[in-house]
């Protein structure tokens, strides 16, 4: 190796070319072919690139040798680094050329820094372009455990709580993009929710086969199309189509409006449960009942311990993808509607469907479907198709139910006398739950009263119970039913009534709803009215023995505006005249005609179509029934003139105790015009001068200029009430008479003088003119009503001469 080395020196310094090449030459021939030496010292002058990887191993084995060390000259360790710095860009990428080049990185640090940094800036490039390259291997690593983690998943409890729905874990192993992949990945997103399917979509998807929509869904229902509404702007007019073609798949937040009975709930059962089927979408439903903690809330307590993560949640809410859908806005309570627009208000890019009688309140430009009555066709149609709900042992069906149905609706359309009835009779018919009402009574046999549809089918279910022995418990059914109303509840299964309850089952007024899990075992059970309707039927028993007042209090309930209607065709007469009455007159109080409006139009066809007695009937009356007559006619001019003898003294008292209330106001305007009207009592005049904020012009019986201004304050008249009074008028008040009252709680007797010493000595100063209120009912008071002496109207003259004096001090 010495020898090898002092030739390689030698040749290192050779002054020309061929000597070098003679002097390497001797070297090949006194080592090994294949060793280091000789690699070197053919790698010389010219590298190929087959043979690099070998040259710089060689030279590797040079720098390491100890012999080598001791004898190179600087020429010739100048030549290896030389190589090193030239080729390394030409290294093959594999990992043992990173070896390499890390190697002479370090092992020429300290003799050749410069040569240490090119080598150890292309090991850096490399390390760079290596760590890209093997970016997509890694990511297709990642996704394939992730992938693994998502077949897991349904299976493992142990990987949804401490993967997938832990916000920290998920974000760490996920790397941050792998809840993008959730969030708008279908098949991941719909992996993570199918744990909670089930309990997402409740009864939807449950085999309910006593639910009348899922034994005979009607799809030629239409509905009509408004665009969602900006700046109250219509983008475009409304539309006509079919509610399958228009919602089987919304998009954005939608309201789904309809009358009681259009179908808007059995559409959506229908609908989703065919979409579940499918299983391409998340979707939950919810009833606006169970939302009275809010609408996450529900959803959140709906995913159990687990899904807990609210930010991923809403995240998927807010992308829309997730289909929410609430339905029944319209029976729950204020404060859980406002929770459901201030819902629909936080995710403007969500997809919601909300369905309701009554539009959203804030919400009144959002996209709305309303639902359509059907038409005379599609009335036949759907009465026809309601053969298949109905009961197995029905006496009517097949051929003879058809022909009963139509000559049914024959009947009906010859039975109108005007259009009006026309009108009315059409409303019902093309209302489906109605409807379906009329195919059940047809099929057991009975004409059905299109005003008594309920009341009908009731009186068939308490026969039938009856003759089991069982009396129908009416008035405590009711009652539980309201019970349960009020606190926004809906299980007749809960009730005391199993007997009822069947009953109403057998009749097809109340359904079993079922909830399943995803192994299809039953989770969850609950008995509910058909449809919200009868359910108000069942609960205006319990408002007719009310007391009318805390009737009145449930007028202003959304939750119970159906009930009225019921109560217009079930109140003796002269209580539903009266309740008429009081919710006209709260309606004009709260702005709200709802149930007032709905429970006249009721009332009114009552009284349309009671039965009448023919005039020709009173010739055939008995002599008891004539004698009542005459007698009730005298009653009723005697009432008649008690009534007035009541209005007039009414009318006194209310005029007397105007007056009065000139002690109680506060209120500046009142006060002065209270003032007034004693005054001219006292024998003023009015002058034909226009009011004046606070001010009127009066004239004295001696033709003396008043102007009277009031000051009234709840509490104490304070110092700076006085000077804004008196700023107000720009310091002026000649001739004005200032008429103050404070402390109107108290009796007059306990109050303290009105005004403070300095406030009074202000306003006369400013040249008016002071009296209290009580001072001047006081004088009223003595006075007997009577126009007042001089002496009063002097000493006001002599007043306000007074406090003009003092203004005209300097």
């Amino acid at each position: 190796m010495a020898v090898a080395v002092s030739v390689l020196n030698a040749a290192a310094t050779a002054a020309t070319e061929a000597d070098r090449a003679k002097l390497l030459a001797c070297v090949t021939l006194l080592v090994e072919p294949d060793s280091a030496v000789a690699g070197f010292a053919n790698a010389w002058s010219r590298v190929r690139a087959s043979k690099l990887k070998d040259v710089f191993a060689a030279m590797k084995t040079l720098w390491e040798d100890e012999s080598f060390s001791a004898n190179a000259n600087n020429e010739l360790t100048g030549r290896v680094r030389m190589i090193v710095s030239a080729y390394d860009r030409e290294l093959p990428f594999d990992l043992s050329s990173m070896e390499t080049l890390r190697y002479w990185k370090n092992a020429l640090a300290a003799s050749a820094p410069r040569e240490a940094d090119q080598v150890g800036a292309e090991l850096t490039r490399r390390t760079l372009l290596a760590a890209i390259a093997g970016i997509p291997g890694v990511i297709v690593l990642h996704l394939l455990l992730w992938a693994i983690l998502l077949t897991a998943y349904p299976r493992w409890p142990w990987v949804q709580a401490i993967v997938f729905w832990n916000p920290i874990v998920r974000k760490i192993i996920g790397f941050g993009y792998i809840d993008l992949i959730l969030i708008h990945l279908r098949p991941a997103r719909r992996r993570l929710f199918s744990p909670f399917k089930a309990a997402f979509l409740g009864d939807v998807i449950a085999e309910n086969v006593n639910q009348l929509d899922r034994i005979s869904y009607f799809k030629e229902s239409r509905v009509r199309h408004r665009a969602a509404t900006e700046g109250g702007t219509v983008s475009e007019p409304d539309v006509e189509i079919p509610i399958l073609q228009a919602l089987s798949k919304h998009s954005g937040r939608v309201l789904l409006l309809g009358k009681s009975g259009l179908g808007k709930s059995s559409f959506l059962r229908y609908s989703l449960s065919a979409r579940a089927q499918q299983d391409r979408d998340v979707i939950v439903y919810l009833r606006a009942d169970q939302c009275r903690q809010g609408v996450e809330a529900e959803i959140d307590q709906r995913m159990g311990d687990i899904g807990r993560d609210q930010s991923l949640l809403k995240a998927m809410i807010w992308a829309g993808r997730i289909f929410v859908y609430i339905d029944g806005y319209n029976e729950v309570d204020l404060a859980t509607q406002d929770l459901i627009t201030g819902f629909l208000s936080r995710y403007p890019s969500a997809n919601i469907l909300v369905a309701s009688q009554i539009p959203l309140r804030g919400l009144s430009t959002i996209e709305t479907f309303g639902m359509l009555p059907l038409s005379d066709d599609q009335i036949r149609a759907f009465l026809a198709s309601r053969e298949a709900v109905l009961a197995q042992d029905a006496p009517v069906r097949g051929h003879q139910y058809e022909q009963t149905a139509n000559g049914f609706l024959e009947e009906v359309a010859s039975r109108a006398n005007d259009d009006a009835e026309r009108k009315a009779f059409d409303e019902i018919l093309s209302n489906p739950m109605d409807l379906t009402s009329v195919a059940i009574l047809l099929g057991d046999g009975r004409i059905p009263d299109l005003f008594a549809l309920e009341a009908q089918q009731f009186e068939t279910v308490s026969r039938r119970l009856a003759q089991t022995g069982t009396s129908f418990r009416t008035e405590a059914f009711s009652a539980a039913v309201l019970e349960q109303r009020v606190r926004d509840q809906e299980n007749l299964e809960s009730l005391p009534f199993r007997p009822e309850v069947v009953a109403l089952i057998t009749g097809k007024l109340a359904i079993v709803r079922t909830d399943s899990d995803d192994a299809g075992r039953l989770a969850a059970q609950e008995i509910r009215f058909r449809h919200d309707r009868i359910r108000d039927f069942f609960t205006h028993f319990a408002f007719m023995t009310m007391d009318p007042a805390k009737r009145e209090q449930f007028a202003e309930d959304a939750r119970f505006a159906g009930v009225f209607p019921y109560l217009a065709r079930a109140l003796p007469s002269d209580e539903a005249e009266e309740l008429r009455e009081r919710l006209i007159q709260r309606a004009a109080e709260i702005e709200d005609h709802r149930v007032s409006d709905s429970f006249v139009r009721e009332y009114s066809w009552r009284q349309r179509l009671s039965a009448r007695d023919p005039e020709w009937m009173l010739t055939y009356d008995l002599v008891e029934a004539r004698n009542a007559d005459t007698q009730l006619s005298v009653v009723s001019e005697k009432r008649q003139e008690i009534d007035q003898d009541i209005n007039q003294l009414r009318t006194v008292i209310a005029q007397c105790r105007q007056r009065t209330r000139i002690l109680t106001t506060c209120d500046s305007n009142t006060l002065r015009d209270l003032a007034i009207d004693i005054l001219v009592c006292f024998g003023a005049s009015r002058d034909a001068t226009e009011v004046a904020e606070q001010v009127q012009d009066l004239r004295s019986p001696f033709g003396q200029p008043i102007r009277v201004i009031g000051l009234g304050q709840p509490d104490k008249i304070k110092a700076f009430h006085v000077e804004m009074l008196i700023s107000r008028f720009k310091g002026n008040l000649d001739s004005m008479l200032v008429v103050t009252n404070s402390m109107v709680a108290l009796d007059p007797r306990d109050r303290d003088p009105d005004l403070e010493p300095r406030s009074e000595t202000a306003l006369r100063e400013a040249g008016g003119t002071v009296i209290s209120a009580r001072e001047l009912y006081g004088e009223f008071l003595k006075s007997g009503k009577q126009p007042l002496t001089s002496d009063f109207w002097n000493r006001l003259a002599s007043e306000q001469s007074g406090a003009s004096a003092k203004k005209a001090l300097p």
